[in-house]
């Protein structure tokens, strides 16, 4: 239930931010800070019996440099957590794995804008980790 009320708050959040930028000006420099909620979770794990997600902050900052009226690049950098909860029920005992993960990313992308209200982006990311915790059974 926690989940569909975090989603509920993100779009509508991110809707409300999207038409913040309805005056901008075509074809020049932009900077700006964005930040939001990070879904994780982990997937195809065999041996897991249960896998709750962890739900952690996005947040950084872009450039968009214009290469043309409608056609920018768009670095960014972004600080994500990430992580999950993983229990395993191995021989009647139960065992809960706390996985946390704290990334930088650098998305690139190259940005189109059409009619002021929609933006195509496609691009490339990579990643850092920068940390990393695990915990078992509340010990690390």
């Amino acid at each position: 239930m926690k989940t569909y009320q975090y989603t509920i708050v993100a779009v509508l959040l991110m809707t409300g931010l999207s038409f913040a930028g309805a005056q901008s000006n075509y074809g020049e420099f932009k900077w700006g800070l964005t930040g939001g909620i990070n879904f994780a979770s982990m997937n195809d794990l065999q041996d897991a019996d249960k896998d709750k997600g962890k739900v952690g902050l996005v947040g950084g900052a872009f450039f968009k440099f214009p290469l043309s009226q409608k056609l920018s690049v768009r670095p960014e950098l972004l600080f994500h957590m990430k992580g999950a909860t993983l229990i395993f029920y191995p021989d009647a005992a139960r065992f809960e794995e706390k996985i946390n993960l704290n990334y930088v990313e650098v998305p690139v992308s190259l940005d189109f804008e059409l009619r002021g209200i929609f933006d195509l982006h496609a691009g490339v990311q990579g990643a850092f980790l920068l940390g990393k915790k695990f915990k078992v059974n509340g010990e690390k």
